[in-house]
């Protein structure tokens, strides 16, 4: 049987950290061990253009995946961005330092050939924070998957997409899910949802208004730096066409913002769905009524009932 496709994410922000924790907790892995890696079903693109990464001698460095967990050498990523690593020996952490933020992705298709290989990784009791926030990523076991290092390269987790499938297969798991899946396939709507199921992730457990403002913030800099506008380009008006194809209008962009709140368990209203006129999201926060709007350029309380500061 063939496997589903899945799509995974990661999002640089402002400085990337992968470091050495001491003192080591109980729970944390120390030393050598021998690891089943995975080859062969792993591709990766950055801001929509695929690329292989490679490591400092110029040779294919391969990504691959241990126990449902993705895996990629730091180096690798580093160099396709054209960020500079840097090693403090005294702190015992490497620094990935890119101001600008870019959008990772990495599909699991079907693949010809699966080979397996045993290789030998070194664990420090390593952490990785992502703009200053500890990250953890679970195995299929539920354990956490802990970066290493194998000679001189650093390996960092990428969180498995499988739970955001699983999920995005729920009709009614969303609150707006009727909404959000028009016109996609369930397949197309996976992809979609994978994206902004790390998007949303990285606000979880913050306030409403946090959420609102995180979300609007890694929306806005899709659309400005991965975006074509478009109101005729097939999927422009949905989530699928903003996350994966980088094409939208302010029905897509208003979708896509949606999504990463109804992952988050936030309903919203769809200011005028299915209208020649601007969209965007309305969201009750406490008393007041926020917008939360990638296009139009605005997150914040509404000057007015059922208004936006810049469209009339």
């Amino acid at each position: 049987m063939k496997k589903p496709v899945r799509s995974l994410c990661l999002l640089f922000s402002l400085v990337l950290v992968l470091s050495f924790a001491a003192p080591m907790s109980a729970q944390a892995l120390s030393g050598s061990k021998k690891i089943n890696a995975e080859y062969g079903e792993v591709s990766l693109s950055i801001n929509g253009n695929p690329f292989t990464p490679v490591n400092a001698d110029g040779e294919p460095d391969e990504p691959f995946t241990v126990n449902g967990v993705v895996y990629v050498a730091i180096s690798s990523v580093a160099q396709t961005l054209n960020a500079s690593v840097t090693w403090d020996a005294k702190k015992k952490t490497i620094f990935l330092d890119k101001d600008v933020p870019a959008l990772v992705v990495i599909n699991k298709a079907p693949a010809p050939a699966v080979t397996v290989q045993k290789l030998t990784v070194q664990y420090g009791s390593m952490k990785l924070l992502v703009n200053g926030k500890r990250v953890k990523f679970k195995d299929k076991s539920g354990k956490t998957a802990e970066p290493f290092k194998i000679g001189e390269t650093f390996y960092c987790p990428i969180r498995s997409a499988e739970p955001a499938a699983k999920a995005s297969k729920g009709k009614t798991a969303l609150p707006n899910g009727k909404s959000l899946k028009k016109g996609m396939t369930d397949k197309e709507f996976q992809q979609g949802y994978a994206v902004a199921a790390q998007i949303a992730a990285k606000y979880e457990g913050m306030s409403l208004e946090q959420q609102l403002k995180g979300i609007y913030k890694d929306t806005r800099h899709m659309t400005e730096t991965l975006l074509t506008y478009s109101t005729t380009q097939k999927h422009y008006n949905d989530v699928y066409g903003f996350y994966v194809l980088n094409v939208a209008s302010c029905a897509g962009a208003t979708r896509a913002v949606g999504l990463c709140l109804n992952i988050l368990g936030i309903s919203y209203e769809h200011m005028n769905e299915n209208k020649w006129l601007h969209q965007w999201c309305r969201v009750k926060v406490g008393e007041e009524y926020w917008i939360c709007d990638a296009y139009g350029m605005y997150v914040g309380p509404e000057p007015t009932p059922y208004t936006h500061p810049f469209f009339s």
